[in-house]
């Protein structure tokens, strides 16, 4: 039985463009033949996972495929197949090897086939747009400005004519590209960052673990736990939960998830993630139904933004069971500072992250 293209890749069918191309770049790392003990078998799965990314990432082919999965049937329409390619030497297998090096971080190999396969076919605008995005990651931006300039002019696509001219509007404007490449970190530090993560989210039960003792001597305080002490604990509870979250790539880049899509307002862009914060303030029930109102209007939903709230809920749970006098109180109340927390964790957590 045929391999799903989407189990392979370790996405959802519904998949947006971004989140197919963030699971690529991460499987293309985990799975380098050059780093495996078996390198046959990592080679194969390098090859299944090109094959399945370039087939969904193409609309007609993506369609096909998804009517013939819907359907339960093997799909006639063609599919993409590295290998062949690379057996006949073609500039879209050379182009995607060249985007396998910059991935792993060999940008000197990556650009140096680039060049090869434009001294051989000078017309290739794809090459040239190929090349302006690796020229750009670092932070070459003239250079990546000549090139997709000339992808502009040399490319067929009427579609892949205005995406470059884009890329060209937003160097000129000085502002970041949508997805941000960067080097990827070496496997040491992605475990350290890992261990980290892991820390943070055990962390996080210390403070409650500390309520749940003091509440069964509550009669020191007269009954009732100081407010300001449940309030430090909920900040730092809320705070290190969510960054420990980030760390463990259970929630994705604040910047991508939160802190990008904006509306327009009369002062102004506002983010949703501020959208959400300010409304938090005010009450947690209030950001969520701020959120509920966002989805329904942009007809796109953040699962990381879900994880938070879910999480926060969770702690604002916690938090009022351990407080039985004042647990309608915390209950009502108690968002305003755990998700606020939440959502300054994880924009710590975020920090020196690749975006994808």
């Amino acid at each position: 039985m045929t391999a799903d293209l989407y189990a392979i890749l370790g996405v959802r069918s519904e998949v947006g463009a971004a989140e197919l191309r963030a699971a690529y770049r991460r499987l293309v790392r985990e799975f380098h033949p050059d780093m495996a003990a078996d390198k046959l078998a990592a080679h194969e799965r390098l090859v299944q996972i090109v094959d399945a990314y370039k087939t969904l990432s193409e609309a007609e082919a993506r369609a096909a495929y998804d009517r013939a999965r819907r359907a339960h049937q093997p799909t006639t329409a063609p599919r993409y197949s590295w290998q062949d390619e690379l057996r006949r030497q073609s500039h879209d297998a050379l182009i995607v090897t060249a985007e396998l090096f910059f991935i792993r971080g060999q940008s000197a190999e990556a650009i140096a086939q680039c060049r090869r396969l434009l001294h051989a076919d000078p017309n290739n605008g794809t090459a040239y747009g190929v090349l302006g995005d690796f020229l750009r990651e670092l932070g070459q931006r003239d250079e990546a400005m000549q090139c997709y300039t000339m992808a502009a002019q040399l490319v067929g696509d009427p579609r892949h004519r205005v995406l470059y001219q884009q890329k060209i509007d937003r160097l000129v404007k000085g502002e970041a590209e949508p997805e941000t490449e960067v080097t990827p970190r070496p496997p040491l530090g992605a475990l350290i960052t890992r261990a980290g993560g892991l820390a943070c989210v055990v962390s996080a039960l210390g403070p409650i673990s500390m309520l749940l003792t003091m509440s069964e001597r509550a009669s020191l305080w007269e009954g009732a736990l100081p407010s300001g002490l449940l309030l430090g604990a909920a900040v730092v509870s809320a705070g290190l939960l969510s960054c420990g979250m980030t760390l463990l790539r259970w929630l994705g880049h604040a910047d991508e998830e939160a802190f990008v899509s904006s509306f327009d307002t009369p002062g102004g862009g506002m983010t949703i993630g501020a959208w959400l914060l300010v409304s938090s303030f005010i009450s947690f029930y209030l950001a969520v139904a701020a959120y509920v109102a966002i989805v329904v209007l942009e007809e796109q939903v953040s699962w990381s933004v879900v994880k938070v709230f879910v999480a926060s809920a969770a702690l604002i749970a916690t938090f009022a069971v351990l407080m039985d006098e004042q647990a309608a109180r915390v209950a009502l109340w108690g968002g305003n500072v755990v998700f606020p927390s939440m959502m300054f964790g994880w924009m710590i957590g975020s920090i020196g992250r690749p975006r994808w």
